[in-house]
């Protein structure tokens, strides 16, 4: 058992990976109780699926635009600086929209714009992060380094949405969105001191070569059935699978079980703990057939959200001791969702070569873009038919794209952890010629 815990936290061992590590932590904390206030913020002044999904929308946009151009940012300058700069314009705007909520001066476009310019900072820190652990950790550590993040993320899920639920219900909106300002300062500071080996750049620069470096990751993504994989996975989590925590789960507390701010904070902080407890395994045994297991983690996920929606249904003459059940599913869900896209991004960082890194976790931007399209078709189409039916509906899309993976893919699926990373070299060294990023 002990060897087990020490193998799980390996990672902590190495001082930079400690400080991205802390910088997660704290970056996470802060956004997980944004992730319930702003929601709640959205539908106190609107009562409105719609809007719901058109902030989730506001926010994912720019990741998209310029989440395919920060990877070739991430590729060609500092990496450490690219990350810094976009954590120091996160707790600026963090900073003022706390500042305009105090005052009481908040109106609906100002979320929207907030979370239009939050997209953008997240564009450039999530790639940038992603692709430091490589360069503080060595090989065989990345998947523990990543199921280690996902832990981290989803223990701060839990502490952020609990904490936010008890801020809203006891001193309002505005207690949390002061917290955010406050623990994302730790954000900064962490990253400040990270040391990284000098970042090397492709030899050829300029506007032509970084456009050409992006054209290069696009055609070594498709040619790589590897790569593909991922990325059609990532696609389909992003556009069905995530839209439950995004939208659905607000709607469900809110709407459906009516168990208020409190409540919703209670079931988001059980679906962290589910993904603990999931991201904590993944770290403790590092599995290395993840074109076999990724897909089978995407189905349970899909199942047990259909599930959870059919338990809403149960009729409330029962008590409210009938909350049980659905509360139950919710941590089930927990295990599989979060852990299916870290592992998904281990493949990725395994298959990548070092010089396209950048581009490549960029190219998960246009995943990102069918998080904005998943959530506004999500929310009018909850506002059609009802939360629940909408729901199933999206479970069941994610457990058909995810065995469409599975069953008709097999180069994907015959993906094991450090050979993804060999085909990736041989690969590389078959297309050097040409290349402006080599």
């Amino acid at each position: 058992m002990a060897a087990d815990r020490a193998s799980m936290f390996s990672s902590l061992r190495i001082r930079d990976y400690r400080l991205l590590w802390l910088g997660v932590s704290s970056h996470s904390a802060a956004l997980w109780t944004e992730n319930i206030a702003r929601p709640y913020l959205v539908y106190a002044l609107t009562e409105s699926p719609a809007q719901l999904g058109g902030v989730i929308a506001a926010r994912t946009l720019p990741q998209f635009v310029f989440g395919i151009f920060a990877g070739v940012a991430i590729d060609w300058f500092d990496r450490k600086r690219v990350l810094q700069l976009s954590q120091i314009g996160a707790f600026v705007l963090n900073v003022s929209f706390a500042v305009l909520l105090v005052a009481g001066l908040i109106e609906l476009w100002h979320i929207y714009a907030a979370a239009a310019i939050r997209g953008v900072t997240m564009a450039f820190d999530q790639p940038a992060r992603q692709s430091l652990v490589p360069e503080v950790v060595p090989p065989d550590r990345v998947t523990n380094a990543i199921a280690l993040f996902s832990a981290t993320q989803n223990t701060m899920r839990i502490a952020g949405t609990a904490a936010s639920g008890f801020l809203i219900a006891a001193v309002g909106v505005n207690g949390a969105f002061v917290a955010i300002a406050v623990i994302y300062a730790g954000t900064v500071t962490a990253t400040s001191m990270l040391r990284v080996p000098p970042h090397v750049p492709p030899a050829a620069s300029g506007v032509g070569a970084m456009l050409g470096g992006l054209g290069d990751a696009m055609r070594y993504a498709w040619r790589t059935p590897t790569i593909r994989g991922a990325i059609g996975l990532a696609l389909i989590y992003f556009a069905f699978g995530l839209s439950f925590m995004q939208l659905f789960a607000p709607l469900f507390a809110l709407e459906v079980l009516d168990i208020g701010p409190f409540g919703f904070g209670v079931m988001m902080s059980l679906t962290g703990a589910g993904s603990l407890v999931g991201a904590l395994t993944i770290a403790s045994r590092s599995p290395r057939r993840l074109g076999v297991l990724v897909p089978l983690m995407m189905v349970a996920f899909g199942s047990l959200l259909i599930l959870f929606a059919l338990s809403t249904y149960l009729p409330g003459e029962l008590g409210r001791a009938w909350l049980v059940l659905p509360l139950v599913l919710v941590f089930a869900s927990g295990l599989f969702q979060s852990g299916a896209f870290a592992l998904v991004q281990v493949i990725m960082l395994d298959a990548a070569p070092d010089q396209m890194r950048g581009r490549l976790m960029g190219l998960l931007a246009f995943d990102r873009a069918t998080m904005m399209m998943g959530a506004a078709a999500g929310g009018l189409l909850a506002e059609a038919i009802g939360t629940q039916p909408a729901q199933i509906i999206y479970a069941l899309l994610v457990i058909v794209g995810a065995l469409a993976v599975l069953l008709l893919a097999p180069g994907f699926r015959s993906t094991v952890v450090g050979e993804a990373r060999r085909g990736a070299e041989e690969r590389e060294a078959g297309t050097r010629e040409g290349s402006p990023a080599r």
